[in-house]
């Protein structure tokens, strides 16, 4: 083997941990919002369950998908702004 192929490896190497680091921090950042999101839409389908009248919209889904709680709660303070 060549000083070529070593320094190959050694770059390949460097680059594989550079991506695996960078893909750990994103599923942690992803396992947020999946489970942030998970509870919006239990949220919803509570309050769904126990009376109020909440549309389920493009919308309404688009905000509860992208924020979670916080989206339920901008979706209650539009309504009873209406």
């Amino acid at each position: 083997m060549g000083i070529e192929t070593i320094s190959a490896y050694i770059i390949m190497f460097i680059v594989a941990i550079i991506i695996i680091s960078f893909m750990i921090k994103n599923a942690k950042s992803f396992s947020v919002i999946a489970i942030n999101s998970t509870l919006g839409g239990t949220l919803f389908a509570i309050l769904k369950i126990l009376g109020m009248e909440l549309e389920i919209s493009i919308l309404n889904i688009c905000l509860i998908g992208l924020l979670g709680i916080p989206g339920v709660f901008i979706i209650l303070i539009m309504k009873f702004m209406q």
